[in-house]
């Protein structure tokens, strides 16, 4: 399946924690302006993988906004992709 999803989609990594710093600053400084992006999460000390996706523009100055073309996702063992909670 990753192979299929390499083909028709262009991923590029802005933002890392790790790199980048995990405050919330560093994420606008990074991210705002930039629409149709994937948040991934790895929870610390367990193998819970938790994202989302977002087809709108970030920006830090225009508070929350509504949309039906987003969703969270959860897998609990990023070992067993399976096992997945997905939210619209």
């Amino acid at each position: 399946i990753t192979d299929k999803i390499k083909n028709l989609y262009e991923f590029k990594l802005i933002l890392r924690g790790s790199r980048d710093g995990f405050s919330s600053h560093k994420f606008h400084e990074i991210c705002d302006n930039k629409p149709y992006t994937i948040t991934i999460i790895k929870v610390k000390d367990s193998n819970e993988i938790l994202g989302g996706y977002n087809p709108l523009t970030w920006n830090s100055e225009s508070g929350y906004v509504t949309t039906k073309g987003s969703f969270i996702f959860s897998f609990k063992n990023k070992e067993n992709i399976e096992d997945y909670v997905l939210s619209h």
